[in-house]
């Protein structure tokens, strides 16, 4: 197969890209997570090696397993696809800057329109319909400050930011480590 044709497949085949991210959904359990996470940063510190009653960590390293367990039953993952170019571009558009706003003017968009109307029209996953938007989005949604970003800047992301192969440092830690053994 000539270069030329392997090309021109993989353009065919090309899809936009996309990213996605989890939101608890149930803030109790997000506070209650913060906690353990404390706890078990104080025991880290002031313990030094296991007593022979045991490691004073591990009850709540395991309570804090079995919490994230109960986390991902109650969040919700959110996935965006890149809009075409030109579709980005008529979104901004769309949201056009406002007179004299210069926040406004350095992105390009009204602030306070563009961010919610970027989250649903990147969203792929869940589907949801416009009374689920207007729960989560609207001036009374469910979600808070930092939820909201944490979604329009994963829809941000997805359309302007580096979408190139990741390289995952975790991952080849791992190998790394196994190869050594």
């Amino acid at each position: 197969m000539s270069n030329t044709i392997k090309i021109k497949d993989m353009i065919k085949g090309a899809k936009l890209p996309e990213r996605s991210v989890m939101i608890c959904m149930n803030s109790d359990l997000t506070a209650e997570m913060e906690v353990l996470e404390r706890k078990l940063a104080d025991l880290q510190r002031t313990s030094g090696a296991a007593s022979l009653a045991g490691d004073p960590s591990k009850p709540v390293a395991a309570e804090i397993m079995a919490l994230r367990e109960r986390m991902l039953e109650h969040s919700i993952e959110f996935r965006f696809r890149a809009l075409p170019r030109t579709g980005f571009s008529k979104l901004l558009a769309e949201h056009a800057p406002r007179e004299g706003n210069l926040g406004d003017r350095a992105l390009g968009a009204n602030e306070e329109t563009f961010f919610a109307a970027m989250v649903r029209a990147c969203a792929v996953a869940p589907e949801l319909d416009d009374e689920d938007w207007e729960n989560l989005l609207g001036d009374e949604g469910v979600l808070s400050s930092a939820q909201f970003d944490l979604l329009s800047n994963t829809a941000w992301m997805v359309n302007r930011r580096d979408v190139d192969v990741p390289f995952s440092h975790d991952a080849s830690q791992i190998l790394q480590t196994s190869e050594a053994e």
